[in-house]
């Protein structure tokens, strides 16, 4: 069997939430493995106990390996050895994995069945800049996308307006002021068909907005942040021009 520790304060839901690296206790493999050790391998002595860490006796050969769900890559091998302990590290952040556990002696090998899992959410990383168009004298129209790697749900977006940039007033050229917040629950993970995940029943928050109030033929500049529950990202600056009054 594999055991995985799961992280501290991670989502809970249909799916094992773990950290990038896995800490996987390999010990109880052994069992699968006592019909067929090999007939020259020396049996552990009575009372004999195999802890964390140790090496097991009849040279055991563990082997830890996972793969993406959704991805039909080769698996990576994260340990092979004899020790009851491994580490799988390099892990994607809120990605699901099939890990598996094989075990190996001169007299054969064993695997048990594969554990999945859906490792922890880390800040999004590589929001783009939003869209901007001018729809009139004083009002600008904003759109965005989420983040390339989003790490997690996306539960808020907000965006930020900067300017006029045309303006004399030190203080408003110089402040940017938050002009529209939307929560709800955008998730970026897919599942393939069957499997036992829950879904949220809220929307994903709104990635649009009619911005109001500006000053006509002016530059403005607005930028998009992403929030998940690790963290936030922001985008570069877009600059946009309000139309003629």
């Amino acid at each position: 069997s594999l055991t995985v520790p799961p992280a501290d304060g991670g989502p809970t839901g249909g799916w094992p939430h773990v950290s990038r690296s896995i800490l996987a206790q390999l010990g109880p493999a052994r069992s699968d493995l006592a019909t067929r050790r090999s007939p020259t391998s020396p049996d552990p002595r009575p009372g004999s106990r195999v802890g964390p860490g140790s090496a097991v006796p009849g040279d055991v050969t563990f082997v830890l390996s996972s793969v993406e769900s959704l991805n039909k890559a080769e698996p990576v091998i994260h340990y092979t050895g004899l020790s009851t302990e491994a580490l799988a590290s390099g892990l994607k952040s809120f990605t699901q994995y099939s890990i598996t556990l094989e075990a190996c002696s001169s007299g054969g090998c064993t695997s048990g069945p594969p554990l999945s899992l859906l490792t922890a959410a880390a800040p999004p990383k590589n929001q783009s800049a939003p869209r901007i168009n001018a729809t009139g004298p004083h009002t600008l129209h904003g759109s965005w996308d989420p983040p390339s790697q989003p790490n997690g749900i996306i539960t808020k977006y907000e965006v930020f307006l900067h300017g006029p940039m045309e303006s004399k007033n030190v203080s408003a050229f110089n402040s940017e002021r938050r002009v529209f917040s939307s929560s709800g629950w955008l998730d970026p993970s897919v599942f393939p068909e069957g499997s036992p995940t829950k879904r949220s029943t809220l929307s994903p928050p709104e990635s649009s907005t009619i911005i109001e109030g500006l000053q006509a033929f002016s530059a403005y500049q607005l930028r998009v942040v992403s929030i998940n529950s690790a963290g936030n990202v922001t985008s570069e600056w877009t600059t946009a021009h309000t139309l003629e009054g």
